[in-house]
């Protein structure tokens, strides 16, 4: 019900962005949306200036994860670290949207779990066996048992590059990996940098608004919701990337400033041809824009430092 709710207030703004973005050019991101109708939106002398970004704060509120939903996860988190780290008998570290704390009510968690290069890929159908199996006992429990605290089911194992466990528990999708260096760093990367935005959370705010947009009320406007990388859609990382980007182009105030360029660089960028793939660099710094005394330097294949 809550997405629902917020997927109609943030339709209001979508229609000008997307219908007048996509027709506007497809050139280099703008200064400033470039358009009367958008720019009504963000004017401090528009008269809905202030209506409007009470509508996007409350929709911001919708999304944004609450005390309950947070212990509920937490408890699912914990219990599924503790099969994991029973098999592969190192750490387990959470990564994601939930390390970060963006995420959308529906999202999945992520963990990663240090394996030793010896035990090579051994871990995968030990943990689907031990998930299974923990799944098959809970289930097995009789009436006059204590009452099963986590539901385990869909134990699954996606061969690819990189080999993927997922589970459900307690009606909330963990994905399971091994050796995620690069996505630790990057959850304390985004953290980092929300922190040195400040004003109240301003850079989570403006990702949560833009992942609820892309998950909800994007299918609108295309065929089908943009976010979701297990169905050859945006991931989270990806997008998380296009809202820096936008910080660091552009002034932002607010979500709802973050949402309206989001609009006009997407609508603008002519993506067959500026796409490319990341390569290994020597290392380089490049100055976050309105964060004094900080830099990223990107070293060794992606890994991120920051440097404050």
């Amino acid at each position: 019900m809550n997405h629902a709710g917020g997927a109609s207030h943030v339709g209001v703004g979508v229609g000008v962005g997307v219908g007048v973005g996509v027709g506007a050019g497809t050139g280099a991101p703008m200064d400033g949306l470039g358009d009367h109708m958008q720019n009504f939106y963000l004017e401090k002398r528009s008269p809905c200036y202030d209506a409007i970004r009470s509508d996007i704060d409350r929709v911001v509120a919708l999304v944004s994860p609450v005390h309950v939903a947070e212990e509920r996860r937490q408890l699912v988190c914990q219990f599924v670290k503790q099969q994991v780290e029973a098999v592969v008998k190192n750490p387990v570290a959470v990564v994601g949207s939930f390390a970060t704390k963006m995420y959308l009510p529906d999202s999945d968690i992520d963990l990663t779990a240090f394996v030793e290069p010896r035990q090579g890929t051994d871990w995968v159908p030990d943990l689907v066996a031990a998930l299974v199996r923990r799944g098959m006992d809970d289930d097995a429990r009789g009436d006059d048992e204590a009452p099963v605290q986590h539901q385990l089911r869909n134990v699954t194992f996606v061969n690819a590059d990189t080999k993927l466990v997922k589970c459900v528990v307690n009606n909330i999708q963990v994905d399971i990996t091994d050796n995620k260096l690069n996505n630790v760093l990057v959850a304390n990367f985004v953290l980092a940098l929300d922190a040195a935005v400040g004003h109240d959370h301003l850079l989570s705010r403006s990702i949560l608004l833009v992942k609820a947009w892309c998950a909800y009320d994007a299918v609108g406007f295309v065929p089908e919701p943009l976010l979701g990388s297990d169905k050859s859609r945006l991931t989270s990382y990806g997008l998380t990337t296009m809202v820096l980007f936008i910080f660091n182009r552009f002034e932002v105030a607010h979500p709802l400033d973050a949402l309206a360029h989001f609009f006009t660089c997407v609508s603008a960028c002519v993506h067959v041809r500026v796409c490319t793939c990341v390569r290994p660099r020597p290392a380089i710094v490049v100055t976050v824009h309105g964060c004094s005394n900080t830099n990223v330097v990107f070293v060794h294949r992606s890994l991120l430092v920051l440097v404050l």
